[in-house]
């Protein structure tokens, strides 16, 4: 195994050997750029290169208006590299860059142009991921979505804007070992950037078709296995440190490798001290650190550093999961469904505040360290002290497929927890439970009753039998694209693309269940996008909404309508004449008013960083 000061020092390197004859992809996402932990990202401004507080970019960091700005001069990179540099060396910022693409004298192909020029600028000096990824990731706004919406007149927020966009993204990534993520906090945006994607993007015209290199016919059962399972509000999460890594944080192993040299402990002993079980590993530490208290509040400091959620908690949170479990101390999955304006409860802490989705902190919060689990005390003290929260994990179980996604399967309070749930199910699917005449594994096969699909990096034959029957294993050696060239299998170069492979079958999963959607539907911006059958449905809703009269708008069931068709891409002005009502909000209005509420302290955050 790495350690992670030689992990540091010669994955760069690998990457850089192993996509030389790789090509990029195209993530869209319903995520807020400005926390995605990314290499660099596009900040679109104006003439006067003004930038409003809500981006978060501290005044220090915004370079001089050069000559020619808006005529010759259309991308001008921040200050923020070499500023920040030099304070915050233990953390590698995104990298922003100021693109003249506001402005109502702006045609499509003068918004490609400095599009073009990012793309090309920003990528040029990224040798690796700042972040541990496979490749680097770029991130771009959707022009005139999201936080800039009401600098741009309605002409220019369009489908031919999108197509182009993605257009553009497409054709650079797929002669350069970059990725792009293409991000908007606007439902209708999003909707469309998919819709576009579908229509443009072979690959994706049916999510039946997988990447090149792939098992096509396995690749495309398992897309659809999940998204129909999320598609019909059946799957959970259960999310581990894998998700985090490429975040910034450490994995376990690592996580105690860093405590270590927080806390001075002796060079010499460290290799000793990680060949050790890491409980007893983070037993020895907390009499380093002079106790429990200590040691947890150094566990939260150096876990709590991560601000950036990564492309896997963006697309995850993406997901209409009902539930999830994590055994992750960090709040990125929080940030990540956050920060794009949904509602989120975090339990135990926000017990009987659950409305909508939740999150089950199993081991702790870096924002109550006392909460964490990290040494074999912690672990003893789990069963007696948590059995509320272990009935809501083995609930979760017998009631929801659950996703397994960067966890290792070997937690010893997972076991445990398992093995609750599999006794009383093998016995009543063993003895016929299920009406099929007996035969444990063969009767979960027919019926269907596997507990959840384990996504995980490396196929370890042995170890995924243990799960024979009761979880479906997917490994992304297997299932993911093949290594590139001169990458070793096992080494760190190809856990990173496998982890990367996992991305884009997210990806995929997300667009499956986008599909079964129709956001923009009844937004004209977006008619460009729209299939034949589509506009024909469309010309039906609009008939329809013209034959409405003040009796049937005043009924108790047209609320239910209401909220259908703003979900179809009704805009909130024309809902507001429809009904009467200037308090009706659309999704996007109540995302974008959630996102504000947060914003001032956001931004403080950002600055002092």
């Amino acid at each position: 195994m790495f350690r992670s000061s030689l992990f540091c020092s010669v994955l760069p390197l690998l990457l850089r050997q192993t996509n030389a004859n790789a090509c990029g992809h195209v993530f869209i996402l319903h995520t807020d750029l400005r926390y995605l932990a990314c290499d660099s990202w596009l900040l679109p401004v104006g003439s006067s290169m003004h930038i409003d507080a809500q981006w978060g970019l501290h005044q220090m960091d915004v370079p001089r208006r050069p000559d020619g700005w808006g005529s010759r001069v259309r991308l001008i990179q921040s200050l923020s590299e070499s500023t920040r540099a030099g304070r915050h060396r233990s953390y590698a910022h995104p990298q922003p860059w100021l693109a003249h693409v506001i402005g109502d004298e702006l045609s499509v192909e003068d918004l490609l142009v400095p599009l073009r020029q990012y793309l090309a600028e920003a990528s040029a000096g990224l040798e690796h991921s700042r972040f541990g990824r496979a490749m680097p990731l770029l991130a771009v706004p959707i022009f005139g979505a999201g936080l800039a919406t009401e600098n741009f007149e309605g002409s220019q927020l369009s489908g031919d804007l999108v197509k182009a966009v993605y257009a553009e993204l497409r054709a650079f990534t797929a002669t350069h070992a970059v990725d792009c993520a293409l991000c908007t906090l606007d439902e209708a945006a999003f909707g469309a950037a998919l819709n576009a994607r579908r229509r443009e993007d072979e690959t994706f015209q049916r999510h039946r078709r997988a990447p090149e290199g792939t098992d096509e016919a396995r690749y495309a059962s398992e897309v659809t296995r999940l998204a129909e399972l999320f598609d019909d509000g059946r799957c959970s999460l259960f999310l581990g440190a894998g998700i985090s890594v490429n975040a910034g944080l450490p994995s376990w192993t690592q996580l105690l490798e860093k405590i270590a040299a927080e806390l001075d402990y002796p060079e010499e002993d460290r290799e000793a001290l990680l060949r050790l079980n890491p409980l007893e590993a983070a037993s020895v530490l907390e009499g380093a650190a002079g106790g429990d208290a200590p040691l947890k509040a150094l566990t939260a400091r150096i876990v709590g550093a991560a601000k950036r959620h990564s492309l896997q908690h963006a697309l995850l949170a993406g997901l209409p999961f009902k539930g999830c479990v994590t055994t992750n101390y960090d709040d990125l999955l929080e940030r990540a469904v956050r920060h794009a304006g949904d509602d989120l409860a975090v339990l135990p802490a926000e017990v009987g505040t659950v409305v909508d989705r939740w999150l089950l902190k199993l081991h702790g919060d870096v924002h109550s360290p006392a909460s964490i689990v990290l040494t074999r005390a912690d672990y003893t003290r789990f069963s007696s002290q948590n059995a509320a929260n272990e009935g809501v994990l083995q609930g979760l179980l017998l009631t929801q497929h659950v996703l397994f996604c960067g966890f290792s399967m070997r937690d010893e309070n997972w076991c445990r927890l398992v093995d609750a749930v599999r006794s009383p199910l093998t016995r009543s699917l063993g003895n016929g439970g299920a009406g099929d005449g007996g035969g444990g594994q063969e009767a979960q096969e027919r019926g269907g009753m596997r507990l959840g699909t384990v996504l995980s990096l490396q196929e370890d034959r042995l170890f995924d039998s243990l799960w024979d029957g009761l979880l479906h294993v997917s490994a992304f050696d297997r299932l993911g694209t093949p290594l590139p060239e001169g990458a070793e299998a096992g080494g760190a170069a190809a856990v990173a693309w496998h982890a990367r492979s996992l991305e884009i079958f997210l990806d995929h999963v997300a667009s499956a269940v986008e599909s079964q959607r129709c956001r923009i539907l009844l937004n004209p911006k977006y008619d460009a996008l729209l299939s034949p059958r589509s506009l024909a449905l469309q010309a039906c809703m609009r008939a329809f909404l013209d034959s409405l009269d003040d009796e049937a708008k005043r009924s108790g069931a047209f609320k239910q309508v209401q909220q259908l068709l703003l979900d179809m891409g009704l805009r909130t002005e024309e809902a507001q004449r429809l009904a009467d009502d200037p308090t009706i909000e659309g999704p996007y209005r109540r995302r974008l008013s959630k996102l504000r509420a947060h914003m001032p302290s956001h931004t403080s955050q950002i600055r002092r960083r």
